[in-house]
Formats: C-alpha cells, structure tokens, sequence
C-alpha cells in the first residue's frame, strides 16, 4: 500500500509531530479517495487549514501523488470525516464471501 511511503516521509519531515503521536497515540487510520486529483484538493484543504502533512511521490508512475500523511488532529478529523476507509469495500466483500461459504 502506498501509504507505507508517506508515514516515514511524515516522520522526517515533521519529526516533533511524529514522536508525540508514537508516543500518545500510535493509532493509524487508512483512508482512500478516487484518485491524484482528488489527493491534490485534499492537500490544498489541509495547506488551507495549517494542518501538518506529507505528500509521497512515486517515482514508477511518473512521480503521481500517490499517498499523503496528515498530522492527528481536530482539523484534520474534520477534514477526512467524509473519506471512506481504506479497503472497506474489500472487507465487505469478503465478509459475504464467509458468509456465504459458512451459511
């Protein structure tokens, strides 16, 4: 997943953040969007509202926005409230699957 890339990214580039939020919290929540553009809106949003972030570039596919890092707070809850969760889609596929195979 490419968000893999952008936690250490956030780490080095906002290395104070990053320690409180290991230190206190360590909670990751993965969410996805439709597309490079729509990572881009997202970024301006949270440049808009102060909120700390990192953008990974990937280098494979023409150095494409492909996953961002936003620093834990108010603002940014409020941010991505509306974001679906990362592979919630998937997870519901494969909880009828299950289902279906037990049932």
């Amino acid at each position: 997943m490419q968000s893999a890339h952008a936690i250490p990214q956030f780490a080095y580039e906002h290395s104070q953040v990053f320690y409180e939020w290991y230190k206190n919290s360590n909670y990751l929540v993965l969410l996805s969007v439709k597309d490079e553009d729509s990572l881009k809106r997202l970024i301006h949003s949270a440049s808009q509202k102060g909120i700390k972030h990192s953008v990974f570039t990937e280098p494979d596919l023409d150095n494409q926005i492909t996953s961002i890092a936003l620093e834990p707070s108010s603002d940014t809850y409020k941010l991505v409230s509306n974001i679906p969760l990362a592979l919630k889609e998937y997870n519901h596929l494969h909880i009828k699957e299950k289902e279906a195979e037990d049932g």
